[in-house]
């Protein structure tokens, strides 16, 4: 309701599509159809981020916050299917998304593949094994102790093993429809 008010607000509502709870075929379908991922979240203490994977490994490039947690994954920096913008660049975004668009066929059949590949080198094993250490490093002695958020990955290896959609954290919103289906 309160994203409808801002879409009212904005004059956008034409624009903008609230899909709400989806299946996982459903939610890679929207995604694959999609032509630009936009993750804007603020603070990502844990890399990686599913949603963005998830939109990796439909092929599509990343719009995202240029965030301290990413600093740890170099090649971020220098992959072809990522766009790092300063915290609240609106105008850099659109910009950002504007070049995709406008980027010719067989760069963008490029960065597809580029974003494919990155995305192969993760599995849900790898993901929990990651999540675990860093919620290690932070100082809980095991996962149950840890916040809710920080937990997710790890619940989510035994539960995703039937490959249907449980990461409710990654639902569509009107400014984030960033999920998709991780191969792996």
């Amino acid at each position: 309701q309160q994203i409808e008010k801002r879409l009212d607000e904005y004059q956008i509502r034409e624009y903008v599509f609230l899909k709400g709870v989806l299946s996982e075929e459903e939610k890679i379908k929207t995604i694959k159809s999609a032509k630009v991922s936009i993750h804007l979240g603020r603070a990502e203490p844990l890399v990686p981020v599913i949603s963005i994977l998830e939109g990796l490994s439909c092929g599509l490039p990343v719009v995202l916050y240029d965030q301290s947690s990413y600093r740890e994954h170099l090649e971020i920096y220098k992959h072809l299917a990522f766009s790092l913008i300063g915290l609240g660049d609106f105008n850099r975004i659109a910009e950002e998304i504007v070049r995709y668009l406008d980027t010719d066929t067989s760069q963008k059949d490029s960065i597809k593949k580029s974003a494919q590949e990155y995305a192969r080198r993760y599995d849900w094993d790898n993901i929990a094994q990651i999540e675990y250490v860093a919620i290690r490093q932070m100082g809980y002695a095991t996962a149950a102790k840890a916040p809710f958020s920080t937990r997710t990955a790890l619940m989510a290896k035994s539960i995703i093993m039937t490959r249907t959609a449980v990461f409710t954290a990654t639902a569509f919103s009107a400014l984030d429809v960033t999920s998709a289906g991780i191969s792996g």
